[in-house]
């Protein structure tokens, strides 16, 4: 992996930082004019809300994403400021109420009536500013309520037992004068206006089956599910590009399909309608909060939101470069969506517990043992940048009365999790500079908790609404929490992502499985209360519960496997899988080299290592004894092979060089010189090493491939650096075996690696 320098973040964010107090506003430091407030607007030194000013809602993403050194910013922590608290204390609130009475007083100033005026005109004024007043208050009262809200939420206990219960009689009793619905709102039996939205998937995955009586169901559903397996492909209906394999639910009516939409009449002809789904559809869907971040979407968004929130795993075998930024912008959605629809759940029936309108303490089981509901796994630090800069667009929008909301500890985010890239020379090879873009450093946890006024970063795990962490720094946090008997804080997790999950294999593919091993465990902390706790969390059903998306450029065995292991939705599962295709060998710009493909046979899949390691210490090492075999490249995709292949050159003492991802610089680069120069006439060299530096190795005459590359471009790029020009009788040779059939397929082509597996000849010759 390349060295960069970064700083390393601590993996718990546990350091206690004495926290600033909010700034007092004087009289003397009030704008006087519009003018004036505008100036003090550009120079970023007062934020606030005010009618004569236009708030720039992107200046918070631009300072992110250029990490602009500014001045302080209302309801924002500087880089001294990064206490990890609940940040709406009382200091905030009394800010709100300064901040409200500058408005007032600009309000007064600005529309202050000359005396050139009548009287008349000038009471008519008075009684509007008296009526403006009116509308300020009801709107800071209403926004003090929701702060309130706000800090009931963020905890997972209430005190259910100790609050007389009511059962509720109607919408009306619950809504409390609340304003009516919108055009895209919703009628709930709980929910009020201000979340009202489309709520019929969430209410039949969440609500519908969180009975004492539909425990019994759900584990029948959860053994028929630990045994499925996926049937015959299919042309996808959704994707035309994509097969798919459906595994379909084991409880009939826990999945609502989508309404189609194709032949209404009363349907927005700009919409892109996909399978029956519309643009329309996803901004009714999504919570209030979010509606507003976009209006249209692509049709490819459009179906994948479509999978997502119907809450079924997903396995997506072709992500790419291009496609990337909307996958990634469909999945943020779908767990801000579910998050805030779930914190909706919470603050309701806190509110309804505590003004008595519920009797069963039953209808309020709404969390699990923690308080994580969503998991993001992301093998670099630059896509958790790009992650939080998503959180920042769709959950930092203003409010419906213009407040607006803030990104806190930003700074010092930006500051751990980007790098600074200006004047560093560009990699040749434009798919490496796509893989390790920014910050690549695989160590880190980044706990996130959603509020109504704002977002907070670093805040502990255990009041963390949403966790965006790498494997390894996961792996680490959690053993030491372990260490210290504390308890696991994964046991809540209702949706994990997994983006780009080729790239763990070329970490170390053992952390991410050893992560699921410990989801949804039954660890019982002392800051949940049991009587809020689903029915079936309390039985250890949450895995069957748990929606897992995994996105990747292409199916591995490993994490195919995976999937089939610990994701187990009774809600079913859906693969999409790219249609046949030609290889990569069809990018190979030699065309006279000889490619030489030999089949190693063998019984059982654990026989391969060994099958292998024999058949090329009797057939092709002998080759490469003589002397016209000189500058050799041995390709090797496992270290462990790796390891095998030189403890063996070493018992024979023959000359070779190495290189692997653990060589140091100045020994690579004596290594490269050696096999140039022909003092050693044997190179051992490994695909992490290539995956994580891409150079050229020149002056190869012959190339080994001790094993198919897992990924499928790696096998051109070596080809195409030999000379043809200058060794013309260049040659290469792979082996293979019929448990290869995936990375074979990626190679040469579909249609043709099915040939080569059903021939009975071992050996295949491409020119």
């Amino acid at each position: 992996m390349p060295k960069q320098k970064t700083r390393l973040g601590n993996p718990g964010h546990q350091n206690q930082v004495v926290k600033r107090q909010s700034p007092k506003l004087k009289a003397d430091t009030m704008p006087s004019s519009p003018r004036q407030l505008s100036r003090q607007h550009h120079d970023k030194k007062l934020h606030y809300n005010v009618r004569d000013v236009d708030v720039d809602r992107d200046f918070l993403l631009e300072l992110m994403a250029d990490d602009i050194d500014g001045s302080e910013n209302e309801g924002m922590t500087t880089e001294e400021d990064e206490e990890e608290d609940d940040p709406l204390e009382d200091s905030s609130l009394d800010l709100s109420r300064k901040l409200h009475t500058c408005s007032d007083f600009h309000t007064k100033t600005s529309t202050a009536p000359k005396r050139a005026k009548v009287l008349n005109s000038h009471s008519n004024h008075k009684s509007k500013e008296e009526e403006q007043q009116k509308e300020d208050q009801e709107q800071e009262e209403q926004e003090h309520q929701q702060q309130r809200d706000d800090d009931e939420g963020g905890s997972q206990a209430s005190e259910c037992s100790q609050i007389p219960m009511k059962r509720i009689e109607s919408t009306e009793e619950v809504d409390n004068g609340v304003d009516d619905c919108d055009s895209l709102a919703w009628n709930h039996s709980i929910l009020t206006s201000r979340d009202a939205c489309d709520m019929e998937r969430y209410d039949h995955r969440f609500e519908k089956y969180n009975t004492e009586a539909s425990i019994e169901k759900l584990r029948k559903a959860h053994e028929a599910a630990l045994s499925h397996r996926f049937g015959t492909e299919s042309a996808s209906m959704t994707f035309t590009t994509f097969t798919e394999r459906t595994c379909p639910c084991e409880i009939s009516d826990i999945l609502i399909p989508s309404k189609n939409l194709a032949n209404s009449s009363t349907r927005d002809s700009q919409d892109t309608v996909v399978s029956g789904v519309s643009s329309s559809d996803i901004r009714k869907s999504i919570h209030p909060r979010l509606s507003s971040s976009r209006n249209h979407y692509k049709a490819f968004q459009v179906g994948m939101f479509d999978l997502f929130d119907s809450y079924r795993d997903v396995f997506f075998s072709e992500r790419t470069f291009n496609n990337d930024k909307s996958l990634r912008e469909m999945y943020m959605l779908h767990v801000m969506n579910h998050l805030l629809k779930a914190r909706s759940y919470i603050l309701r029936h806190n509110d309804l517990l505590q003004k008595g309108k519920v009797d069963d303490e039953d209808v309020c089981r709404d969390q699990g043992y923690t308080r994580p509901k969503a998991l993001i796994l992301l093998p670099y630090r630059h896509h958790a940048l790009m992650i939080v800069k998503l959180i920042n667009t769709l959950a930092c929008q203003p409010t419906r009365v213009g407040k607006k909301r803030d990104l806190r500890h930003r700074k010092r985010f930006v500051r751990e999790y980007s790098i600074e890239v200006e004047g560093s020379p560009r990699h040749p090879n434009p798919e490496y500079e796509q893989y390790f873009k920014g910050n690549v450093d695989d160590f880190f946890v980044l706990g996130v908790a959603v509020k109504n006024l704002n977002v907070n970063l670093y805040t502990p795990f255990n009041t963390s609404d949403l966790l965006i962490a790498s494997p390894l720094g996961l792996k680490h946090a959690l053993e030491k929490r372990s260490s210290k008997n504390e308890p696991n804080f994964l046991s809540g997790i209702e949706v994990v992502v997994v983006d780009q999950a080729e790239s763990f294999h070329m970490q170390n593919m053992d952390h991410l499985l050893w992560v699921f091993s410990q989801l949804n465990q039954k660890t019982l902390s002392g800051e949940v209360d049991i009587s809020r706790i689903r029915f079936w969390s309390l039985e250890g059903l949450s895995q069957c519960m748990r929606q897992t998306i995994v996105l990747s450029a292409f199916p591995t065995p490993q994490l195919i496997s995976l999937f089939h292991k610990h994701c187990n939705n009774i809600a079913g599962a859906q693969v999409l899988l790219a249609k046949p295709k030609l290889g990569s060998i069809r990018h190979v710009i030699h065309k006279n080299l000889s490619q030489v493909f030999l089949r190693v046979h063998v019984d059982a899949f654990s026989e391969v290592p060994d099958a292998r390691f024999q058949y090329f210490t009797r057939h092709i090492f002998p080759l490469l004894q003589k002397e016209e075999a000189s500058r050799t490249l041995v390709f090797i995709p496992s270290y462990f092979d790796f390891v095998r292949l030189r403890n063996h050159l070493r018992k024979l003492k023959i000359k070779f060089c190495q290189i692997c991802e653990y060589t140091e610089r100045p020994n690579v680069t004596r290594a490269r010189s050696a096999f140039f120069h022909g003092y050693k006439p044997i190179l051992l060299y490994t695909e992490r090493y290539h995956y994580h530096n891409r150079p050229t190795i020149r002056n190869i005459r012959h190339i080994v491939f001790y094993e198919l590359p897992m990924f499928p471009q790696f096998y051109n790029e070596m080809l195409n650096c030999i000379n043809g020009v200058a060794v013309p009788d260049a040659t290469c040779t792979i082996l293979y075996t019929r448990f290869e059939a995936d990375r074979l397929s990626r190679v040469v082509g579909t249609s043709q690696a099915l040939s080569m597996l059903k021939s009975n000849e071992a050996k295949h010759l491409f020119l």
